[in-house]
């Protein structure tokens, strides 16, 4: 994100990460090659179970979320306005935007998300494919929207760049995403959840608003992130994605909690940060 040259941090499960002494992002030196990710985001990497009541429970839960994070948006832009989300997922957010009345638009680079999307806000509306494959129009929205996606690309400084000729001047992108900052990253470390292997980079909101600045954006709003979550999502959580000696835990807990605990939703910091930033009028370089 830097002119300074990072330097390496630490190992785990064969991937080097490296962080920069200047604004601390941190990001996987060499990256996992495209056959490597592609295991990653397999057919289940979305938590889902298969029994259609916890799964409801768990769209529900994602639905309230998108809400919060909606509720941020409509800060800065009317509904109407003509809305594009990237790595929409399966069109949680994308549904409550538009019944809230933006002109929603997304892409997603799972098949069967953009087919679950589709299903969800319309045919044409959602289409598949990384940044770089997209044909975005020129000034063609009055949002973008990334959430929990900036730090899964290759290249997020591309990524904004092709966002920002998206978007009319003036437009409004929203991101949120993993913080370095945050209080659960600086206790655990090395150890911190979110040092996931498709993680590629991570960010403080220094290396943000770096970023931003670079690609010809100016921040507007950036603070701490919360989500809605349950106990029951939270372990499943743990028991796709095991710390040592938490996976055996998390199963052993969804057995034992009963439901009406396991599926109760609560508003909480999740150690990420959101960002609001204006499109300005004369772009910057991205290298």
């Amino acid at each position: 994100m830097c002119e300074r040259a990072a330097e390496p941090w630490f190992e785990r499960e064969g991937l080097l990460r490296a962080r920069c002494g200047a604004c601390g992002a941190v990001f996987i030196d060499p990256q996992p090659d495209d056959e490597a990710l592609r295991a990653i985001y397999g057919e289940d990497y979305h938590i889902g179970t298969g029994d259609p009541r916890q799964d409801a429970a768990i769209v529900e839960m994602k639905r309230h979320g998108a809400r919060l994070t909606l509720e941020i948006l409509k800060r800065h832009v009317a509904p109407g306005a003509r809305l594009f989300e990237l790595g929409c997922g399966r069109g949680h957010f994308l549904a409550e935007a538009q019944a809230a009345g933006f002109d929603v638009f997304g892409a997603d680079i799972a098949p069967d998300s953009v087919a679950a999307a589709a299903a969800l806000v319309g045919p044409g509306r959602v289409r598949c494919g990384v940044p770089e494959e997209l044909e975005l129009a020129e000034a063609g929205f009055d949002a973008c929207v990334l959430l929990d996606v900036i730090e899964h690309m290759r290249d997020p400084l591309d990524t904004l760049s092709r966002l920002r000729r998206s978007l009319r001047p003036g437009g409004k992108l929203l991101m949120v995403t993993p913080s370095l900052d945050s209080l659960s990253a600086r206790l655990l470390g090395s150890r911190w959840v979110e040092f996931k292997g498709e993680h590629l980079f991570c960010f403080t909101a220094r290396a943000m608003r770096t970023a931003l600045s670079r690609t010809g954006f100016s921040v507007r709003e950036l603070g701490g992130a919360k989500k809605a979550l349950s106990p029951e999502y939270v372990l499943l959580h743990f028991v796709r994605f095991p710390l040592p000696g938490l996976g055996w835990a998390a199963r052993a807990a969804l057995g034992l909690l009963p439901e009406a605990l396991l599926r109760r939703r609560f508003v909480v910091p999740a150690g990420g940060m959101f960002v609001v930033a204006e499109r300005g009028g004369a772009g910057k370089s991205a290298t």
